[in-house]
Parts: structure tokens; sequence; C-alpha cells
């Protein structure tokens, strides 16, 4: 019935996510889209699933044990013994394995909000990146465009100056640097649209409409305590080995094995004769002393590895807060994209008017392509920040794109 259950909750799972993958509308479409049906995120519902049976076959008692003996008397007849025996787990190892159990599933809940928290992070800077991406190719074929204009009326001028010839030489070789520019841009937008594709294992269609515009606001954080994937899962490895320890103390107690017995005797006449059947190990030899110390040892690598956890987070979120901070005051005083336009429309005033050389054109279409470039790295920058300390915050599945 458990599995059952199991399957009809994953197969709803799958369809529910595949409804949520039909239409895009925003860019929170595409990032549920994504964290929903991601290869990752799939392989850990599957995992969670899987683990969880662990605690019905943790609950499993043990088969009662049929015990036969017959012994041939030659000549005197025939006598056989009977007893069925019921186990009994002494020292509590049901309830221990039971435990375990549980923290095995607990585990493997904290890998799946790992991946997921992986997966959010992941796709959301690819939505940015792709929106910056389309950005500098938009100025890439501006400056394509402009150099070919260039460089077509030098060749209708007729015959050339030195001078001339080496600014045709000189727009020439940066027309080509930026041909090869867009290419990278290109190879990397569809590098993106390769691993989101792939991820899901659907072809979808990612509109300039759904992706997320420059982020010009941001907003003002507050530490707040770490409760993320990280460590919840250092958390449940110190549960989980202590329930280890719980059950190699259980382990040291024997199982105690009792039932009836039954004698029947054939010789001459038959006899029958009822009693009680009992087994149990002397611990003569060990008591898990072995099992007992290593799960200590156990217990006592996850207190440490909690510790550790612990203040590498706080260190790891107080740098982020930084760097938040840096990104948002220093892209607030960064010039907006309507003055960086603007700059650009005076540029081509004076490049039609033919005041300016053209190394200086050159260099001023590069400084515009540079400022964009750097203008977005400190916006991913930001972005990532921002979504990994709520990931660490614990509340990244609540988050949306703004």
């Amino acid at each position: 019935m458990r599995i059952l259950l199991l399957s009809l909750l994953i197969i709803t799972s799958k369809a529910k996510a595949a409804s949520e993958c039909e239409n895009f509308n925003t860019p929170n479409d595409v990032l549920k889209c994504v964290v929903e049906n991601h290869a990752a995120v799939q392989v850990g519902r599957a995992q969670v699933s899987e683990v969880s049976l662990g605690i019905d076959v943790a609950t499993q008692r043990p088969n009662p044990q049929f015990d036969f003996e017959g012994t041939d008397q030659i000549g005197e007849g025939f006598t056989s013994e009977v007893a069925i025996l019921h186990t009994f787990e002494l020292g509590g190892k049901r309830s221990a394995r039971m435990k375990v159990a549980e923290r095995e599933k607990d585990l493997s809940q904290t890998d799946l909000l790992s991946n997921q928290e992986q997966v959010s992070i992941q796709t959301v800077t690819d939505l940015y990146r792709l929106r910056q991406i389309n950005k500098e190719l938009e100025i890439v074929e501006e400056i394509i465009s402009t150099f070919q204009k260039i460089t077509a009326q030098y060749s209708k001028a007729g015959k050339l100056s030195p001078e001339d010839n080496m600014s045709v030489s000189v727009f020439s070789m940066a027309l080509e640097e930026n041909k090869l520019k867009r290419n990278s841009l290109i190879n990397e937008r569809q590098g993106i649209f390769a691993r989101i594709q792939g991820a899901i294992n659907k072809k979808i269609e990612i509109t300039d409409k759904v992706l997320p515009t420059f982020k010009s606001e941001w907003p003002t954080l507050k530490s707040t305590v770490i409760g993320g994937s990280q460590i919840k899962k250092a958390k449940t490895e110190l549960e989980l080995s202590n329930a280890t320890y719980g059950l190699e103390k259980a382990q040291s107690w024997p199982n105690l094995s009792i039932g009836p017995k039954v004698e029947i005797e054939n010789s001459g006449r038959s006899e029958t004769r009822y009693g009680l059947a009992l087994s149990i190990p002397l611990p003569l030899y060990q008591a898990n002393g072995g099992g007992r110390a290593k799960s200590l040892a156990g217990v006592r690598r996850s207190e440490l590895n909690l510790q550790y956890t612990k203040s590498r987070l706080e260190r790891q979120n107080e740098y982020l807060h930084e760097v938040y901070s840096r990104v948002s005051q220093g892209i607030g005083k960064a010039l907006s994209n309507k003055q960086i336009g603007l700059k650009h429309q005076d540029l081509h005033k004076m490049i039609n008017r033919g005041v300016i050389s053209a190394p200086i054109v050159i260099e001023l279409h590069r400084q515009i392509m540079d400022y964009y470039e750097k203008l977005h790295e400190q916006e991913l920058d930001g972005v990532t920040a921002l979504w990994q300390i709520a990931a660490l915050e614990g509340r990244i599945l609540k988050e949306e794109l703004k």
C-alpha cells in the first residue's frame, strides 16, 4: 500500500510539473519549471521515496524459526523433536532501527533540498545571464554594423591616403574582433539553453519577455539564523550518528528465542512429551564493544563537523552580505542604460561629422562594451550573492525573481 501511494505521488508530481512547463509568462514560471523538472531534483525525490521504505524494513520482526530433529534408534524405534521458536529482540533493537531509518530519510531530504538550492541558483544566474548576453549581442551587432559602414565609406572614396589605409586596417581588425566576440556570446547563450533543456529533458522556448530585467533595485538584507540544507545536513548527520550509536548499544543485547517443543517417541508404543525450547547466545567473547566504540567515534566526528559547518557558514554569510552590499551600492551609483545610450548617440553624431579619428572611434566603442561587461559582471555577482544568502537562510524555495 505504501509503495502504491508513493508511486501515485510521483506520477501526480510529474503531471503537475509538466503542466508548469507549458506556457511561460514570467521569469518565475521558468524557474519553477526547471526546479520541478530538473534531473537532480527528480533523482533526489526518488531517493527520498526509496529511503522512506527503509522505515518499513526497520519495523519488520524476525520470522519464527522451525526446528526439527529426528533420531532413528536402530531396533528401538524412532524419536522426533519439533520446536517453533519466536525471536524476541532484546535491548530495543527494533525501535533503534526505526530511529536510524527515520534519520536516513531526513538525510535524504536534506540532499533533495541541497539539489533544489543549487538548481535554483544556477537557473536564476542563467536567466540573468541570458538577458545580459542579449544586451551584449545588441551592442556587438551595432558595433559591427558601424564598422562595416565606415569601411564601406572608405571603399567608396577611391584612392586612399596612407593614413586612410591605416584607418581601414584598424577598422578591419576591430571588425573581426567583434565578430569573434559575437560568436563567443552566441556559443555561451546556446550553452545555457542546452544546460536548461538537457536538465529537464524537454525543449522549451525562453523569450526575452520571461527574462528578468536589469536589477536596479536591491532590497536591504538583514542577517538571520542559518537554516539551509548545509546546516540541516550537518545536524541530521549528528542525529543519525547518535541513532547509530543507540542501535549498536541495542545490538549488545542478545536475541531471545523461545517457543513450544514437542517430542514424539515411537518404541513399541507412541509417547508424546511437551516442553519449552529456549535459545540465547552467551556473550562470552564479545558484547559488541567494537561496534559501540566505532559508532561513538562517529558521533564525535559528526559533532566536530557540525561545529565546523556552523563556523564556515557564518563566515560565508558575512562574506556574501559584504559582496551584496558593495554590488548594490556600486550599481546604484553607475550610469543608467539611458545615460549610456545618450553618450552612445553623441558618439555616433561625432562619427558622422568625421571629427574623431579611427583609433578613438574603436576605443570609445570598446569602452562602451567593457562598461556593460563589468556592469553585468557586478549584477551577476550581486544576484548570485542574494540567492546564496537565501539558500543559507533556508528560504530560497520561497524566493521569486523580482
